[in-house]
């Protein structure tokens, strides 16, 4: 879920036509990017390499309010992990910065 929504999220930044929305996206997927790259690479020194063979990501046009809604999704979804004390908290940070980007975004 979370590739799927970075990938949407970039997707938005690239189409925004609001200045507000195209830097709130932009600093969002600096945030996100730094900590989900640090997130994974935490998460296989703990419990060892992902083996993924295949995957596909569903990636579409959001409108604002859609993206809204997606972002409070992944939110909750990140919410009910359970993860160690060290990955609980770079998932907390992730879940800090959504929760600031849903806020900037409701600058029109």
């Amino acid at each position: 879920e979370m590739v799927q929504y970075r990938e949407n999220l970039k997707l938005f930044h690239f189409t925004s036509k609001r200045y507000s929305e195209h830097k709130a996206s932009d600093e969002t997927l600096s945030e996100f990017d730094n900590k989900f790259d640090q997130f994974w690479e935490q998460y296989q020194g703990q419990y060892g390499r992902l083996n993924i063979k295949s995957s596909s990501v569903k990636i579409g046009m959001c409108t604002h309010n859609e993206l809204i809604l997606y972002t409070n999704k992944l939110i909750k979804e990140l919410e009910t992990i359970k993860l160690s004390f060290d990955l609980s908290n770079i998932r907390d940070e992730i879940v800090g910065f959504l929760y600031k980007f849903i806020y900037l975004l409701s600058f029109l």
